[in-house]
């Protein structure tokens, strides 16, 4: 099986625990074990925490604004 293959086939189980199984199914040990293979095949860089933040102001920002501005 190639690389690509590999990762295929592991987002596929993944997928299938996230979207399909039911409670008594999910297996938390194999989703870790998938979740540590899928990281050595295709490794995702970290966010900068500085991107993080702007991120977070950016979305959640205007919410917590009219959220603010409601109970005033």
């Amino acid at each position: 099986m190639n690389r690509d293959e590999e990762i295929r086939l592991l987002h596929e189980r993944l997928d299938y625990y996230t979207m399909e199984a039911e409670d008594d199914q999910f297996d938390t040990e194999e989703v870790i074990r998938l979740l540590k293979r899928l990281d050595e095949l295709e490794p995702q860089p970290l966010p900068l925490p500085e991107k993080s933040v702007k991120k977070y102001w950016k979305t959640f920002g205007s919410m917590l604004r009219n959220v603010s501005a409601k109970r005033e």
